[in-house]
């Protein structure tokens, strides 16, 4: 297994290795996918086709996305995504604004039930499973119930829903090509700005109710050469033997006697089945168990075992209720046969990201009160033993990443039952030696660090208490130790007088990076998490960058679960509002993503309100100009002709104005301004005023500017990117970035009291290079 449920991963991945060293992923790409993969050393260039199992959800392909990116950046040219559910496309054309790659050749394809995908090393076979309340079949469209003249009007128009999601999708990723910033952002451009068909309209009857399992089976592996039997034979060994383990007969050294390869070699193998079955919920539990593919695999007719079933399962379900159906379709298989259970309550939340987390714990060592330990835990339920009505007990393990299953020739697994792993004991490490070695040098010092160091206070609690937490400091993909962008701020609302303790904040995400939601729930562990979700007020996306954004589905989702609900009643309460800022295409993306999961459309709908960054934009006439310009040198000249042209503000329609108001009224903010950034197109600098006088500004990615100096003039805490170490000034302005000593320089000249720097490339895994820091 690439990856188990847990805070950092929400659903199971399997990789299936043969002995050509092909490689096959199985399962459901969330969010950490990546991650894990880098982590577990896989590689990827071997991974051609992708088999997603479920329902088409974020946390089934919510890693997708990016995955794709890294593999066309190292110039993978194909990629196969392969689904029993229609809307496979649909689905990726929603990322159209901010994913989009020449050279890469990525297929999407919806098979029927039982369309086998075979190669030269195995036979994977899709079974479609509705659920029972549904009337959803495998085909799509229906029309026979419609007149002839309607039939024809509905058939038009599903040809014209498959050609627009299909030419979005080629358009996506062009087969052929450069990759050229200025033609890709304009292709891109255009993409962003075309319709997608929407999934509601009763004219286009789509579903996603469809869940795909899969049965695999590896092709048979030829039998043993016996060199002995040969010889006795009369076989002299090299090439003949070559020959025969090839297939080919061979005659003896006698010139008249044919020996053929059945004579010296063992019988083939039959390798067992792999079973994946996806059960989403409890509606789907009686099409399963009642599948004919499984009661045919599993009767006497079938000469091929089933070797190892892995069970998907919701939430929801509780696969070891006595006397349930489910139990007893376990139940029905074979002793022999091995069992994995992927469920939230029966596999351990242990630590996904094991390098990160070790830092981490190291940095506690040195600094508790800044560092707290990754939240982790055991599985919530034990697994209870379970007998057949032979009385065999049978085999069920829960699901485990990490843990390697042989099944050629037969299926071995060594399950350690106290460490709730295979072999492996997790969390333990040799820390007198770390102690010693690495911590205790910096423990000696930190007194002094720390005061060299001393924020800026201004004895206004609602600014001194201000909590800052990185959730994510890397640029462009996950890392081993970081992750991509995010920071949490939570600004004090109320204090009591008499301690001077904050009693609540209002929350807000500044950026959200694939991962934001896991790596929230291993700060602050689950009852903590639940108190910052339901003082979260804000999302801000600054540009459509993808390690920008990958993660807020999933928290705006966690949201919805937390606090909102999705009751229209709730809309008049403006205190239980979200709101998520950002470029105006983002919002297209939510709308279009809610058609595919309805409790977050419904709350998009009712319980959150997107406005797009460009309402908020600076009027630079009333600003006054920085008497410290920054060098002319370090802006390009297309930067320069784009910063004159965007800085005019555009005047604001009275809808959005009263939105805003609202807004400011319910989050205790005085002013959010905007500016543009020198960076991608459609990208964002802000800079936010609280009524308590805390001023925040971030710049997202950007050159060094002025115009962000000029918004942020006197700010509390300025968040800057500094991608690239010092020297790197030309790199950095090449990819429109910014290096450590330019993002200082910002800062000091918006007179910030405090600089927070993040944003750093993956070439610095810990720490970037500081030098020439004067």
């Amino acid at each position: 297994p690439v990856t188990h449920p847990t805070s950092d991963t929400s659903s199971p991945l399997l990789l299936i290795q043969s002995d050509s060293v092909k490689q096959y992923l199985i399962g459901q790409v969330c969010e950490g996918t990546q991650r894990s993969i880098l982590e577990n050393k896989i590689r990827i260039p071997r991974i051609e086709n992708i088999f997603l199992t479920g329902r088409l959800t974020w946390d089934s392909m919510g890693g997708l996305p990016g995955f794709i990116l890294t593999v066309a950046d190292m110039g993978k040219v194909n990629l196969n995504l392969i689904t029993g559910n229609d809307n496979i496309k649909w689905a990726c054309d929603t990322w159209r604004s901010f994913i989009f790659r020449f050279g890469l050749n990525l297929g999407a394809k919806s098979v029927e039930d039982l369309d086998s995908f075979i190669d030269s090393n195995i036979n994977i076979t899709p079974v479609l499973i509705t659920p029972k309340v549904s009337s959803v079949t495998t085909s799509t469209w229906s029309t026979s119930s419609l007149s002839a003249e309607t039939e024809e009007l509905e058939s038009r128009r599903r040809e014209e829903y498959i050609q627009t999601v299909e030419t979005i999708f080629t358009n996506m990723f062009p087969a052929t090509g450069k990759i050229q910033d200025e033609l890709a952002n304009q292709v891109a451009s255009k993409l962003s700005r075309l319709s997608l068909p929407s999934l509601t309209s009763e004219s286009i009857n789509i579903t996603n109710k469809v869940s795909t399992c899969y049965i695999v089976q590896e092709h048979n592996t030829r039998g043993k050469f016996l060199p002995q039997l040969a010889k006795m034979l009369g076989i002299k060994p090299g090439i003949a033997f070559s020959q025969l383990t090839n297939g080919k007969s061979v005659l003896a050294t006698d010139g008249t006697t044919l020996v053929h390869p059945h004579q010296v070699m063992e019988p083939e193998r039959v390798n067992p089945r792999i079973l994946v079955i996806d059960c989403p919920d409890e509606e789907y539990i009686d099409s399963i168990v009642n599948c004919q593919h499984w009661r045919r695999l599993l009767s006497d007719a079938s000469k091929v075992e089933v070797g190892v079933v892995y069970h998907f399962l919701g939430k929801t379900i509780n696969p070891f209720e006595p006397d349930s159906a489910y139990l007893e379709f376990i139940r029905s298989f074979p002793a022999s046969t091995m069992h994995f259970i992927s469920h939230h309550s029966y596999c351990p939340d242990n630590l996904s990201f094991q390098s990160s987390s070790y830092l981490i714990a190291k940095l506690n060592h040195v600094n508790p009160e800044n560092f707290s330990l990754p939240h982790s835990d055991a599985a919530i339920l034990i697994i209870p033993e379970i007998k057949n009505d032979s009385g065999e007990t049978l085999k069920v393990f829960p699901l485990i990443k990490n843990e390697p299953l042989k099944i050629n020739p037969i299926c071995e697994y060594e399950y350690d039952s106290e460490t709730g792993s295979a072999g492996k004991n997790y969390g333990k490490e040799d820390w007198e030696k770390v102690k010693v070695n690495e911590i205790a040098p910096i423990t000696s010092r930190l007194p002094e660090i720390l005061q060299n160091c001393a924020p800026s206070l201004t004895n206004n609690p609602f600014i001194d208490e201000v909590e800052t937490i990185t959730l994510g400091t890397g640029s462009a993909i996950p890392g081993k130790y970081r992750n991509v962008a995010s920071n949490l701020i939570r600004v004090p609302n109320a204090i009591d007088l008499t301690t001077s303790a904050v009693t609540s904040y209002t929350s807000l995400v500044l950026d959200c990076g694939e991962g934001t939601l896991g790596t929230m729930k291993r700060v602050f562990g689950p009852e903590e998490t639940d108190k910052v979700f339901k003082e979260l007020r804000l999302l801000y996306l600054s540009h459509l960058h993808a390690d920008h954004h990958l993660g807020s589905i999933s928290v705006l989702k966690e949201w919805v679960k937390k606090k909102a609900g999705t009751q229209e009643a709730d809309l008049e309460d403006e205190n239980d509002t979200l709101y998520i800022l950002g470029p105006w295409q983002y919002e297209n993306f939510l709308k279009e993503w809610g058609q595919l999961e309805r409790e977050l459309g419904v709350s998009l709908k009712h319980k959150m309100r997107y406005i797009s960054l460009d309402k908020f934009m600076a009027d630079f006439s009333s600003l006054p100009e920085l008497e410290d310009q920054l060098e002319e040198s370090l802006l390009s000249t297309e930067t320069k002709r784009s910063t004159r042209v965007r800085s005019k503000s555009r005047p604001v329609s009275p809808f959005f104005q009263k939105q805003i108001t609202r807004m400011y009224e319910s989050l205790k903010i005085k002013k959010i301004t905007t500016c543009w950034a020198i960076h991608c197109e459609w990208a964002y600098c802000v800079t936010v005023e609280f009524e308590s006088g805390f001023k925040l500004s971030y710049s997202g990615d950007t050159r060094p500017s002025n115009m962000f100096a000029r918004i942020g003039q006197g700010t509390n805490l300025m968040i800057h990117e500094a991608t690239f170490e010092n020297g790197l000034e030309l790199e950095a302005k090449k990819k429109k970035h910014s290096t450590i000593g330019e993002a200082i320089r910002v800062g000091k000249r918006m007179k910030a009291e405090n600089i927070l720097l993040t944003h750093f490339s993956q070439r610095y895994p810990k720490m970037p290079e500081v030098r020439d820091n004067k």
